[in-house]
């Protein structure tokens, strides 16, 4: 059963996103501290560590090992994949 994680450095998700009706909702991988408004329903927001401005990918997997994920399958574009790499 995957868990959606969401890499969004600015918060810019949007709140009628498909895959915030996900059966296990989405975490939302994010730098920001300040928001406007609180996450819509299903989503929870992980505060991590910036590198370059971006989410930091070794204090975001770090995160995620603390919460019992062992594995993970990147889906993105050349920059998330060619940083996971």
């Amino acid at each position: 059963h995957p868990q959606p994680v969401v890499l969004d450095s600015n918060l810019r998700f949007p709140r009628s996103a498909r895959l915030c009706q996900h059966p296990r909702g989405v975490w939302l991988a994010t730098t920001r501290r300040e928001r406007s408004e609180s996450p819509p329903p299903g989503v929870e927001l992980l505060e991590v560590a910036a590198a370059n401005g971006r989410v930091d990918l070794s204090d975001l997997l770090r995160r995620l090992a603390a919460r019992g994920i062992r594995s993970v399958m990147v889906e993105g574009g050349a920059t998330v994949i060619g940083a996971f790499l």
